[in-house]
């Protein structure tokens, strides 16, 4: 198996980063991924 310390998504995010970008954003703030 492969560990990782990102998120559980389709998108692999270190936790503090998705941390941040949780308590910014608020519901419905589109996200772009590219």
């Amino acid at each position: 198996g492969t560990e990782s310390q990102g998120t559980h998504g389709c998108i692999n995010v270190p936790r503090p980063a998705m941390d941040r970008l949780y308590a910014w954003a608020m519901v419905g703030t589109p996200v772009i991924v590219s």
